[in-house]
């Protein structure tokens, strides 16, 4: 044995190393991103008293959140590099690419179930509560939400008029600031109730089509293994329970993509339909970034003449009319079109409705009308971008790039990087590669930062470039390279990786989804001790200046027909002012239930009857 040893002197450093090298640059990522972000942890747990969170959910999130997911992708890089190769992974890829339709539904059904459970089937931020509340509107066959315009200011955090949603004060109207494509997406559930459902049936979908472009782009055993490593990224599924509209776009630039892998006449016109409805989803941006390498690529082919004209027509057929016709709603909205108004409330509800708008920032003048108002938006759109500095482009790209590590399956980025490489002379990686890329660094043009989300919440649009590249490594070929190699154990290792992140990392993930909307909705005044056997109706009173994103608690019926009713808060005296008035203009009597530095809490009910005077 020493003999054979002497011999082969670094067989040993050769088999864990050289020919698995890929695993090890994952672990060196996985580990050095698991390093900072626990060094982050630790600075929080140090300077943030109990309760406190930093301004910033981005990097509250990154700080306090993060280093879980990642710390747990080392652990199982760790164990999948030290075991030995796992056959069993190739039989489970197999399956998974055979069944791709099984595996879809079954996703998406536990999606919905994980929705009501771990997401609690509430929109947390204003960004997924935006297109819910639109979608309410559309369910009732209307445009726009209609509140008493006398109270419309307290209906709504003043910070959030002009960024989320677009209100008129003198005629209660109000509607969504984004793009209203999601929020039709979601009509349909909301009208059957069930609002949740849609982003997880969108995923199941994703996951069909990852499994349909991999096995299009890299051949039938790629398939399953782009379909193990979705399922093993957490960040899959946080946006798959979610409400935000990244899974719509997910979704509809994977069919995009499909579509345009084989660009005949009638692809290439889906595509544009596709990508059309993908610029009005919630904002155009996160479709433009990813196509523009497929549109360039089109734009270069020999069949240019035709492809290119023909994506371009159907993209204008149906982005156009959703541009022209949603600008024309928010500016009736903005300009105070004549609508049917609801019987006023009282002076001090108007009164207090003034001090609640006092600082909240002025509405965007209305745009003209016409083509010049399209020029203008269209104008507009890129004015928003603009050059960054050296560092502010070093420092945002690698934060979004510990997020975007720290939500993945373990390894997922350098595997992806490494199946874009030994794929670089195939059209669909070089696309692929490109889409990613230019998502990834488009948004280094935007001043802001990732906000709120799981992971690198701008990336999740082009999202799918990474499992699909990491799949090409299966690509129909000989398992071995010249230098020795083995494609297939490193498949295998990360594979290993992958599986033990969709069973224990995945579980991680989803208590702490939970717990945050937990922790942010416990920011609301308490609730009446006797709730389930109130006559009457609750209406609790939240002062947007205070807590940790507490304006995104305030949130009300789009046509004020029912609870829970969440007012902006002007000070106690007023708030007691206020809901005196609205309970005695429907003849009822407030009963306050509970205060403290959250708010307040009242239930509106019938006043008792009194007896007759002898």
């Amino acid at each position: 044995m020493e003999q054979a040893f002497a011999q082969h002197p670094d067989s040993l450093r050769s088999r864990c190393f050289r020919d698995r090298w890929p695993i090890v640059a994952a672990l060196a990522v996985q580990g050095s991103v698991a390093a900072y972000l626990c060094f982050l942890k630790l600075i929080a747990d140090a300077q943030l008293p109990p309760g406190q969170k930093y301004f910033s959910i981005f990097y509250h999130l990154l700080a306090t959140v993060d280093w879980a997911g990642a710390l747990l992708g080392f652990v199982f890089l760790v164990a999948a590099f030290l075991l030995p190769p796992q056959r069993w992974i190739d039989d489970l890829t197999a399956w998974l690419g055979r069944q791709a339709r099984l595996v879809a539904v079954g996703v998406a059904v536990a999606l919905m179930a994980l929705s009501v459970v771990a997401q609690h089937a509430y929109p947390l931020t204003m960004d997924e509560y935006a297109p819910t509340f639109q979608s309410q509107v559309f369910a009732r066959g209307r445009l726009t939400a209609q509140w008493p315009a006398e109270i419309t200011p307290l209906l709504v955090a003043p910070q959030n008029v002009g960024w989320f949603f677009a209100v008129s004060k003198s005629t209660g109207q109000a509607c969504s600031e984004y793009w209203p494509g999601h929020a039709i997406l979601m009509t349909p559930f909301t009208f059957l109730g069930i609002p949740w459902a849609l982003n997880p049936a969108l995923s199941g979908c994703a996951v069909l089509l990852v499994a349909a472009v991999a096995r299009r782009a890299f051949g039938e055993r790629a398939a399953g293994w782009a379909v193990l490593f979705t399922l093993a990224s957490p960040v899959f599924a946080a946006y798959g329970i979610s409400f935000y509209a990244m899974t719509s776009h997910l979704t509809l630039n994977l069919l995009f993509a499909w579509l345009l892998l084989t660009p005949t006449v009638a692809r290439v016109a889906g595509a544009g339909l596709v990508g059309g409805f993908a610029l009005a989803l919630h904002n155009p941006f996160p479709h433009l970034v990813f196509a523009l390498p497929w549109l360039g690529w089109l734009a270069v082919r020999p069949d240019r003449w035709t492809r290119l004209p023909l994506i371009g027509l159907c993209y204008a057929a149906v982005f156009l009319p959703i541009e022209v016709g949603w600008r024309r709603v928010e500016e009736s909205v903005r300009g105070n079109g004549p609508v049917a108004v609801a019987p006023a409330a009282n002076d001090a509800a108007t009164t207090a409705a003034s001090q609640a708008t006092a600082d909240a920032p002025p509405s965007p003048p209305a745009a003209p009308a016409g083509a010049a108002s399209i020029v203008g938006a269209m104008a507009g759109y890129f004015s928003a971008l603009q050059l960054p500095s050296f560092d502010d482009l070093w420092q945002g790209r690698m934060l979004s790039l510990l997020r975007l590590v720290a939500w993945d399956a373990p390894g997922l980025l350098v595997i992806a990087f490494w199946g874009f490489w030994t794929n670089r002379r195939s059209t669909a990686a070089r696309l692929f590669g490109l889409s990613g890329l230019s998502t990834f660094f488009g948004y280094a043009l935007i001043s802001a930062s990732g906000g709120h989300g799981w992971g690198y919440r701008y990336f999740f649009s082009a999202w799918s470039c990474l499992p699909i590249l990491a799949s090409g490594l299966a690509a129909d070929r000989t398992n071995a390279e010249p230098d020795g190699a083995s494609v297939t154990d490193v498949l295998r290792a990360a594979g290993l990786a992958a599986v033990l992140s969709l069973a224990i990392c995945l579980p991680v993930r989803l208590w702490q989804i939970h717990a945050v909307i937990v922790d942010h909705v416990s920011q609301m005044p308490p609730q009446p001790a006797d709730m389930e056997i109130v006559q009457g109706d609750v209406v609790s009173f939240v002062d947007p200046k205070k807590g940790h994103f507490r304006n995104d608690l305030i949130r009300n019926h789009p046509f004020f027909e029912h609870g829970p009713y969440v007012l902006v808060s002007t000070g106690f005296e007023n708030d007691k002012l206020v809901i005196a008035k609205l309970a005695e203009a429907v003849g009822m009597q407030a009963r306050m239930t509970a205060a403290d530095d959250r708010g307040s809490t009242w239930v509106v009910q019938p006043a008792p009857p009194q007896e007759p005077t002898p």
